[in-house]
């Protein structure tokens, strides 16, 4: 038999099934006596019809006395109202008699009608103080309305959260102090333990689907809000005297508006994607070729009738970046050349991380990383470039190694420039790279929130940016915890050796570095650095450091470090870092000791003290208005006492955004001072004061992005 005579068949089934059906239920005589085996039948589809007819009866008289109750409310309005409103056939109702009701109305006890069915699952957009959200899940419930709280802890970046299997949720919220836990008991109760108070949810008030859905009333109580629903738009509107941590990210980031994105909560069970032996690589090709035509016109003083000369010049060049797996690690890869030089430059770099500190057996690391790579600071000084080599560390994926400073690095395309911005304020730029890589190596850290982005931009108008967020209220080891940094790498070397990074012997040699930190108390924090580097040519060098970390609570952060090398030379830090208002303030003191080597006698080596002070403030105004400003004022002074010589300079930066685009400026006035160059000749002449600045416009008009700077 052919499939379409088998679906011919299963369609005169069917019809013939359904006219059975219907005249069971309309002719039943006939039926009967077509089909006596069929009276059974015939007698529970009978009893079924018959209670349909009741429930639609039912159902009528109730929405007629609904009808009469809601016209006697017109009336006579009830003078108070529930906090929780929602739309309905009757927006308000009296209390009536309902003793002859078939079963109780749902517009009894004063509350009002919703048009939604309990147990069904609506979609509302949320928003804080009038500042509009992502979208929230919700479940109509008996009583109001229930939230998923995994959902409401991620649109309002509360600190918390949950497990779903074991239905539990611990966090903070607002700050640190407020402690909030959720567990479920053996009796089936939820206990609330927030802020020091302690609430129970009933077993029949919550519902564990793909979120814990709770009584928006009960949220109300944990945390101290106030929210009005309105049901017709399906707009959920919370309101406190308290900002939301959403409200003051934005604020920090100058935007008092987040665009409306839809909730993108995972449905299906997480996949395995890990590491593979070999995956497809995501490659980032850029070419480019050049033609140029010179022309040479002959000079005046040449003879009549002769011509210009023509030449000709082309040039090219590429660059590719590629990521991808390979034998189970992240593998990096940029190459670039010319017209010149087929491959002019080459680096690679192996990686490998994990979130549950397994890497390495016994080590316990979170990271590890072989090839090109970035050398260890274990010192006072400054990060030194990426040479070959390996590192090691067990610090937490995604958290700070140093709170006092962080190296934000990338790999980008030839010829882009990128600009780092902190809260804000435009802190540093890399104008037309040309190896491949991005590099703001020992960027400073302020008290609080550290909202860093990065705007590249292409040769060919392409724009991008990019986040990074840090913050820093306390040290990054805790009591009993510790934490280790290691490298050894070859300076001035990359793996290929393409392009060789220094070709001074006195600057290439293997270096080994490794920091150490220890949390002896949650407020007290101990570290130490070693590090040693042997040249191809001269003395071995080595130092070694130790500090200390204390974190004084709201007061703020107080750290001091000192550094030995093997030549006795010691150089100290301090550093203070504290937040008033919406104001961040660092204090820092610095002295190094240096070999000087005098005019008049070159074999005497005496010693030279630098004293470097610094303090800077940076904070926003008119946070939430439509021309928000972040600003920056830093003071550096530099003095070398025993050659009289001292440098002082104050920058002040400025940074406004708003409808009319993003303006960003900065103004540095430098002074130099030093004893009069008669008196010692070997001291530099006097430079003159000045005054030097930068001022930067941009914004999109459409799809035309304009730049502008001077």
């Amino acid at each position: 038999m052919s499939k379409k005579t088998d679906d011919s068949l299963v369609i005169d089934i069917k019809e013939k099934a359904i006219t059975l059906c219907l005249l069971t239920v309309f002719y039943p005589s006939l039926a009967i006596s077509t089909e006596a085996n069929l009276a059974q039948t015939n007698e529970n589809l009978q009893k079924i019809f018959k209670s349909m007819k009741e429930k639609y009866a039912a159902h009528d008289a109730q929405q007629t006395q609904l009808a009469a109750r809601t016209q006697a409310a017109a009336i006579n309005l009830p003078t108070t109202a529930p906090s929780q409103t929602f739309d309905a056939t009757a927006t308000n109702t009296a209390v009536a008699d309902t003793s002859e009701e078939p079963y109780p109305s749902p517009a009894a006890n004063d509350e009002d009608v919703s048009r939604f069915a309990a147990g069904e699952e609506l979609i509302f957009s949320a928003s804080v103080n009038q500042l509009p959200l992502a979208s929230l899940l919700a479940v109509k419930s008996e009583k109001g309305l229930q939230i998923g709280i995994g959902d409401f802890f991620q649109v309002v970046e509360f600190a918390i959260y949950t497990d779903l299997e074991k239905v539990s949720a611990d966090g903070w919220f607002q700050k640190e102090d407020n402690v909030f836990s959720l567990k479920q008991l053996s009796d089936g109760r939820l206990e609330i333990k927030a802020n020091g108070d302690t609430f129970f949810v009933a077993a029949d008030n919550y519902s564990v689907q793909d979120d814990i859905f709770i009584e928006l009333d009960d949220l109300k109580n944990w945390f101290a809000f106030d929210y009005q629903v309105d049901e017709a738009s399906l707009a959920l509107a919370l309101s406190s005297t308290k900002k939301f941590p959403v409200e003051q990210r934005l604020a920090r980031l100058n935007k008092p508006n987040l665009i409306k994105t839809a909730n993108s909560h995972s449905v299906l069970p997480l996949q395995e994607s890990g590491y593979t032996a070999f995956s497809p690589p995501m490659l980032d090709i850029q070419a480019s070729a050049r033609e140029t035509n010179q022309v040479k016109r002959p000079p005046l003083s040449a003879p009549p009738g002769e011509k210009p000369t023509h030449s000709r010049d082309t040039s090219g060049n590429y660059s590719i970046l590629s990521s991808h797996d390979l034998a189970f690690l992240n593998s990096e890869l940029f190459l670039a050349g010319n017209q010149d030089d087929s491959l002019s430059s080459a680096r690679l770099t192996l990686s490998r991380q994990s979130d549950e500190a397994e890497l390495l057996g016994p080590l316990h690391a979170t990271e590890y990383a072989f090839g090109d790579v970035v050398p260890v600071n274990a010192g006072i000084g400054s990060t030194q470039a990426m040479s070959r080599g390996f590192s090691l560390s067990n610090t937490p994926i995604n958290q700070l190694a140093d709170n006092r400073r962080v190296n934000i690095t990338g790999e980008l395309q030839v010829g882009w420039d990128v600009e780092l911005y902190r809260n804000g304020v435009l802190i540093d730029q890399r104008l037309g790279i040309s190896d491949g890589r991005y590099e703001f190596n020992d960027t400073q850290l302020e008290y609080g929130n550290n909202d860093f982005e990065l705007i590249f931009y292409g040769p060919q108008g392409q724009i991008e940016s990019k986040t990074e967020s840090y913050v820093v209220d306390s040290n990054t080891v805790s009591s009993g915890q510790g934490r280790y940094r290691f490298s050894v790498v070859e300076a001035g070397e990359s793996l290929f050796n393409v392009d060789r990074l220094n070709n001074d012997p006195t600057q290439q040699g293997i270096v080994t570095s490794t920091a150490l930190d220890y949390g002896v108390t949650d407020w007290l924090a101990l570290n130490a650095g070693y590090s040693n580097f042997e040249p191809k040519l001269g003395e071995t060098q080595q130092f070694v450091s130790l500090g200390a970390s204390a974190s004084l609570g709201k007061v703020g952060l107080f750290s001091a470090r000192a550094l030995q090398n093997d030549q006795d030379l010691l150089s100290t830090a301090y550093d203070f870092r504290t937040r008033l208002f919406n104001t961040s303030y660092s204090f820092n003191y610095q002295r190094s000791e240096n070999f000087y080597v005098t005019g008049d006698n070159p074999m005497s080596e005496n010693i030279v003290n630098t004293d470097i002070y610094s303090a800077s403030m940076s904070g926003q105004l008119f946070t939430g208005t439509s021309l928000p400003i972040s600003y920056q004022n830093s003071w550096n002074v530099s003095e070398q006492k025993e050659q009289n010589q001292k440098n002082e300079y104050f920058q002040n930066s400025l940074a406004i955004g708003g409808r009319l685009g993003y303006f960003s400026n900065s103004i540095v006035w430098n002074k130099d001072a030093v004893a009069d160059p008669l008196l010692d000749p070997f001291v530099p002449q006097p430079l003159e004061d000045s005054v030097t600045g930068g001022f930067q416009y941009r914004k999109n008009f459409g799809r035309l992005h304009t730049r502008l700077f001077s």
